[in-house]
This record gives C-alpha cells, structure tokens and sequence, in this order.
C-alpha cells in the first residue's frame, strides 16, 4: 500500500507548501497549481479533446449551447490558451 502524500513528508521531514518559506513557494508555485479536471466545474478532459477534434463539424455557439458554458471558452480552449495541459 503506498503511503499518501502527508505521511511520505512526515516520514521523510518534508515540509508541505504551508510550511516552506514564502519565497521558495512562489518559485515552484507551478508544481502546487491545480490543472485541468482538478478546477473543472461543467468540461472533462474528454470535451475538451472532442472540442479540439470537432468531429461533428459545430460551430464555437452551438458547441457552448451543448455543453453549457460560453463561446469564448471554446475559442479559448481551441487555440490553447486554456486547458493547455491537454494534449
């Protein structure tokens, strides 16, 4: 059984990100931010790799409609600038 992430750093004295010195935090913030399904309220992984694809041939509207959040979004997570860390 593998022990969870608290008890490895209690076992090995690591500090959590609570605890490290506010510099150091702000330097490796990137390894503590949430991503993708993590933060997700309405997409999965999976919309957004059938947005990507748009098999069905749908337009930005007609997608956001279907999936309940706004156009933009879905021009967003089309050209990458959201949803980034799905490939």
């Amino acid at each position: 059984m593998n022990p969870s992430s608290a008890e490895y750093r209690r076992a090995n004295r690591q500090p959590g990100y609570k605890h490290m010195p506010r510099e150091e935090y702000l330097q490796r913030a990137v390894e503590f931010a949430k991503r993708g399904d993590e933060i997700a309220k309405k997409l999965t992984k999976d919309d957004v790799l059938a947005i990507r694809a748009n098999v069905e041939g749908m337009t930005d509207r007609q997608r956001a409609e279907s999936l309940g959040v706004s156009k933009s979004l879905i021009y967003q997570i089309r050209h990458y600038e959201k949803w980034g860390c799905v490939k």
